[in-house]
């Protein structure tokens, strides 16, 4: 029965259908693996068993009346803990914030919450998103490799989807922290079009270079979960403007118009022959689909992290402008 922690999205949400499984038995096999190996991966800041219950109870009784649903109902998930949840605390792995509890969610919690997902809690993070581990809240460890990193700075988004407590996670990525560890931790990471998903209620690291955006087990995974958080907000002063602002996914078989850009190949130095050969193997694989892959030269590439840097530093400083000279248990 524990094999269902390991299934994708799509294959949990045919089970739920066909009433072989249940939302509610799925919840507490999930915390029971939290519970098992919590300790040890250290993804978790926050677990919310009660709501995370009570959403479960929900979902399952839709199920058996046979009500419709979304296909994300019943799904357990997490989210990056400086994502706002109304009534669990969000501390952005800082001691600064330890006892700080929102009463409002982010954007895409409540978007989550109407689709009828089911969080298990709050994950993992460096503090504030940037720099390094906060000693109180310490590192996430690599689900395949316990002596190993899980990244940053959305490392334990990363660790709970590779080790099966929640089939996704949400996490936020200014210059690589969705990507990083989905890569260290052999899931699907996607840092979204910028103003594609609202950043209403996620504390930011920087304004003009925060993404929030979907972890999962495989790119169709990411793909549904990107559905559901996507659109514009009005909350949101960088979000994109026109259309439904929905992201459809049902013609994803028209792959023939597909262009995909990607870097010379000179410019991927450092790759181990095993992950060049994917690399190049992925590539290949497209192409035989009818993908279009050109290799996109950008201006100044030499010079991307001092650019990046000019920017996030001095929003990072005004941000946090206002923890100085306050005391280390002050709450905002």
């Amino acid at each position: 029965m524990e094999n269902v922690l390991n299934l994708s999205i799509t294959e949990l949400a045919a089970l739920y259908r066909q009433k072989q499984v249940s939302p509610v038995e799925v919840v507490k096999l999930s915390f029971e693996r939290q519970e098992k190996i919590g300790k040890a991966l250290n993804a978790f800041i926050t677990v919310a068993e009660d709501s995370a219950l009570r959403q479960a109870k929900k979902a399952e009784e839709a199920f058996l009346a046979n009500k419709p649903s979304h296909l994300l109902a019943g799904i357990p998930y997490s989210a990056k803990d400086l994502f706002y949840t109304e009534g669990i605390r969000t501390t952005c792995a800082s001691p600064i914030l330890k006892d700080f509890v929102p009463d409002y969610n982010a954007t895409v919690v409540s978007k989550l919450d109407a689709a009828g997902a089911v969080m298990l809690g709050k994950t993992n993070m460096l503090e504030f998103a940037y720099g390094i581990v906060h000693p109180d809240y310490g590192k996430t460890n690599n689900p395949w490799d316990l002596s190993k990193t899980s990244g940053g700075s959305s490392g334990g988004s990363a660790a709970a989807v590779a080790s099966g407590i929640g089939y996704f996670s949400l996490g936020s990525d200014t210059g690589g922290s969705i990507r990083i560890p989905a890569s260290y931790c052999g899931v699907a990471g996607l840092k979204p079009t910028r103003g594609l998903v609202s950043l209403h209620g996620v504390f930011p690291l920087s304004g003009s270079l925060d993404h929030a955006g979907p972890i999962a087990r495989n790119a169709l995974d990411a793909a549904l979960v990107l559905e559901v958080i996507a659109g514009f907000d009005p909350q949101d002063p960088h979000s994109l403007t026109g259309g439904s602002g929905e992201v459809d996914i049902s013609n994803f078989s028209a792959l023939d118009a597909k262009h995909v850009g990607v870097l010379p190949e000179r410019l991927l130095r450092g790759l181990t022959p095993d992950v060049a050969r994917v690399y190049k193997e992925t590539l290949q694989h497209v192409r035989s689909l009818g993908w279009h892959i050109d290799e996109v030269e950008i201006e100044g590439w030499a010079r991307m992290e001092d650019i990046i840097m000019a920017v996030l530093l001095p929003e990072a400083a005004q941000i946090h402008q206002q923890w100085l000279g306050r005391k280390r248990n002050t709450q905002v």
